[in-house]
C-alpha cells in the first residue's frame, strides 16, 4: 500500500534538532504479526510498520531500526536509551516511568479467547479459579491482575503458545486484541477458539513511546500521528488482514451450511428410522449439536429438545415433553412471538428463518439467535409438526456492532477537525452548499464569517503548543455558543475558523451577528495556572449579494477579515467591494 506523504512542515529549530539528533533508532516486537515483525530478510513489516513509515515521512523524522531478539529485549533496549522509539505499545504506569507517548495512532479492542464449549464471559468477576494465559510484556497483565484475583494468570513465551495452550484444553483463556486474535485463530487453523467475551475497560490504545528525554522528538512525532487519516489506518489494516462485516457473513453463512445439513439429517432420520430403536442414538447427537434443537406439534406442545434447549425450562430434556412455550420463563411477548412463527410455517408449509433475535443464552445472560423453522410430517401419526433449531450468533453480533461503531467513529473523525470537534473544511463546506441551496429556493440570505484568532503564533511560541491547543478548544466551545441548530461552525486550519449564521436580513444584521463571535473572544481565557486575554479579526459576506458560490464568497469573506487586521485587529468588517480587494488573502 502506497500513501502519499506531505512534505513534512518543520521550523527551523526543529530541523537543526533533527539533524543534531541524526537516525532516530527505535525497537518494534519482532514476531507480533500482523501488527509487526522482522520477515526473513530482517526487514519491519505489519500493520504498525506501514503506518510507523507515514508518520515519519509526514514529521519529517529519519527512523533507524534496531534490530532485537525479542520484545523483552526491545523493552530492555528502550529503557538503556539504545532505542529512542518504541514503535508500536500501550501507555502503561510503568512505562511512563521512563517513555513519553504520542496521541493513539491505532485502537483495538481486547477480547476473550477461549474453547467453543466455553460459556459466553458476560462478567470475568464471576469466574472462579480459571486459568489465564498472556504472552510476556503485555500492558493488559498489570490491570488484569488488579481487577481479577479470581483469575490464575500465567505468563507463556508467545502469543502463539498462549492461544496453543487454550486450544489444547491447558488454559481456559487468553485475553488478546480482537485483530490479533482473528489474525492467529485464522493463520494457524485454530478453530476449536472462539470470541467469549470483550473488555471494555482494558481496550488497547496503541501509541509510539519516545524516551522521556526528547519531548520535543515526541511533539514533532505526533504531529504525524495527527496527519493520518481514518481511511488510511483502515487501509492498512486491510491490506493484512480484513475484519470487516462480511465476515461476519461468510461465516454466518456456513453455520447455516451447517445447520442446514443438521436439519436435514434429522429429519431424514425421523422419517425413515424407527424413534423407539434409534432414540438413544438421536438423543446423542443432538445433544452434541452446539444449538437448541426442538420439536414441536401443531397445538405447540414439545416433542423433543436437546441439552441446550432444555437449559431455557431449567428441566431434563426429557421432562420437557408434552409442555409448551407457556411453560416457559420467557416474556410474553416473546411467547406470543414464538407462537405467530409456528402458525406461519404450519399454515404456509414452507421454511421460516428468523434473523438476528434477542433471547437468553444458556447462562442466562441476554444475547443474539438466528432460527429457523420447517415443517415436517410426524413418523409416528403423519400429523404437522415444527423442526427447530436456534443457533447462538452473539460472539459475532458484538464484533459486528463493534465493527459498526468503529466505523462510526472513523465517519466522524474524518469529517471533524481532531483537536476541536468541529466540522472539518470539508464537511463545513457541504454544509455551507445545503444552506445556500436553501437560500436559493427560499429567496433569503445567509452571512459567512471567516474568524481569525489574532496573534495566536505568539502563544504558542511562548507558552508552547499545549497551551495553544487549550486555547483553540475553547474559543471553538465560544463559536458553537454563539450560533444556532440552524447555523454551522468550523475549523479550517490553524487558528482559522468560519461559520455562517442563517436568515440575516442584511449587511447590519450580518456584522451585529459577527460582532457577539468578536466579543465571546474578547473575554480572558481560564488555562490551567494561567489566564489570556485574545481577540479576533472577523470579515463578513452576505450570500448572494457578495457572491453566488462558496468560492467568491469565501475570497470576499476573507477578504473582509484582511481589512479587520490590517485595520488594527480586534474588529467586524463587513465585505465592502469599493474598500476590499481579493488579493487580500495572498498578502495574509
Amino acid at each position: 500500500m502506497v500513501v502519499e506523504a506531505p512534505s513534512p512542515l518543520l521550523r527551523d529549530d526543529e530541523r537543526e534538532y533533527l539533524e543534531r539528533l541524526g537516525p532516530v533508532p527505535f525497537c518494534v516486537d519482532n514476531d507480533w504479526a500482523p501488527y509487526e515483525y522482522l520477515d526473513a530478510d530482517g526487514e519491519y513489516q505489519g500493520i504498525a510498520a506501514d503506518l510507523v513509515r507515514l508518520i515519519a515521512a509526514r514529521s519529517g523524522v529519519e527512523l533507524r531500526l534496531v534490530r532485537t531478539k525479542d520484545w523483552a529485549e526491545s523493552l530492555a533496549a528502550s529503557k538503556d536509551g539504545d532505542c529512542l522509539v518504541l514503535a508500536f505499545l500501550n501507555a502503561s504506569p510503568e512505562r511512563r516511568e521512563w517513555l513519553g507517548f504520542t496521541d493513539p495512532y491505532f485502537s483495538d479492542p481486547n477480547v476473550f479467547i477461549t474453547r467453543n464449549e466455553h460459556q459466553f464471559i458476560a462478567d470475568p468477576a464471576r469466574l472462579s479459579g480459571e486459568r489465564l494465559v498472556l504472552p510476556a510484556g503485555t500492558s493488559v497483565e498489570e490491570g488484569l491482575r488488579a481487577r481479577y484475583p479470581n483469575l490464575k494468570i500465567e505468563v507463556v513465551d508467545s502469543e502463539r503458545e498462549a492461544l496453543r495452550l487454550v486450544d489444547a484444553g491447558e488454559a481456559d483463556m487468553t485475553l488478546r486484541s480482537l485483530t490479533m486474535a482473528a489474525y492467529v485463530i485464522r493463520k494457524e487453523g485454530l478453530f476449536n477458539l472462539r470470541i467469549s467475551g470483550q473488555l471494555q475497560e482494558l481496550s488497547n490504545e496503541f501509541r509510539m513511546g519516545v524516551a522521556k528525554g526528547e519531548p520535543r522528538l515526541r511533539e514533532i512525532l505526533n504531529r504525524g500521528v495527527r496527519s493520518l487519516t481514518p481511511q488510511e489506518i483502515q487501509s492498512v489494516v486491510n491490506s493484512h488482514i480484513a475484519i470487516e462485516a462480511r465476515t461476519m457473513t461468510d461465516r454466518r453463512a456456513l453455520v447455516w451450511l451447517f445447520g442446514a445439513f443438521g436439519f436435514l439429517s434429522l429429519l431424514w432420520m425421523l422419517w425413515n428410522l424407527s424413534l423407539r430403536r434409534y432414540l438413544k442414538h438421536l438423543r446423542l447427537i443432538i445433544d452434541a449439536v452446539p444449538a437448541y434443537v426442538f420439536v414441536k406439534d401443531q397445538r405447540g406442545r414439545y416433542l423433543l429438545a436437546n441439552r441446550w434447549m432444555a437449559t431455557a425450562f431449567g428441566l431434563d430434556p426429557e421432562r420437557i415433553k408434552g409442555l409448551s412455550d407457556l411453560d416457559s420463563k420467557a416474556p410474553a411477548e416473546e411467547i406470543a412471538a414464538w407462537r405467530e412463527q409456528d402458525r406461519q410455517v404450519l399454515e404456509s408449509g414452507k421454511e421460516l428463518r428468523i434473523d438476528d433475535h434477542p433471547g437468553r443464552r444458556v447462562d442466562g445472560s441476554p444475547g443474539w439467535f438466528q432460527t429457523i423453522k420447517l415443517p415436517y410430517r410426524r413418523p409416528d401419526t403423519g400429523g404437522k409438526a415444527i423442526l427447530g433449531v436456534t443457533i447462538d450468533v452473539t460472539e459475532l453480533k458484538n464484533v459486528e456492532l463493534e465493527l459498526e461503531e468503529r466505523e462510526r467513529r472513523f465517519r466522524h473523525l474524518a469529517q471533524h477537525d481532531g483537536l476541536t470537534d468541529l466540522p472539518n473544511r470539508s464537511l463545513f463546506s457541504d454544509r455551507l452548499g445545503q444552506a445556500m441551496a436553501l437560500c436559493r429556493r427560499d429567496g433569503t440570505k445567509l452571512a459567512l464569517v471567516f474568524t481569525d484568532l489574532d496573534r495566536f503564533k505568539e502563544v504558542n511560541d511562548t507558552l508552547g503548543h499545549q497551551a495553544g491547543d487549550l486555547l483553540l478548544q475553547e474559543a471553538a466551545k465560544r463559536l458553537k455558543a454563539a450560533i444556532r441548530a440552524s447555523d454551522s461552525a468550523g475549523r479550517i486550519g490553524g487558528d482559522e475558523f468560519v461559520l455562517f449564521f442563517l436568515g440575516i436580513e442584511g449587511r447590519a444584521a450580518a456584522a451585529a451577528a459577527a460582532e457577539k463571535v468578536r466579543a465571546a473572544m474578547e473575554l480572558p481565557f481560564e488555562l490551567p495556572g494561567r489566564e489570556l486575554q485574545i481577540s479576533a479579526s472577523i470579515g463578513v459576506a452576505i450570500f448572494p449579494d457578495d457572491g453566488e458560490d462558496e468560492t467568491g464568497l469565501s475570497r470576499r469573506a476573507d477578504a473582509a477579515m484582511y481589512r479587520s487586521k490590517a485595520g488594527g485587529r480586534n474588529r467586524v468588517s463587513v465585505f465592502d467591494p469599493a474598500i476590499d480587494t481579493e488579493s487580500g488573502s495572498a498578502r495574509r
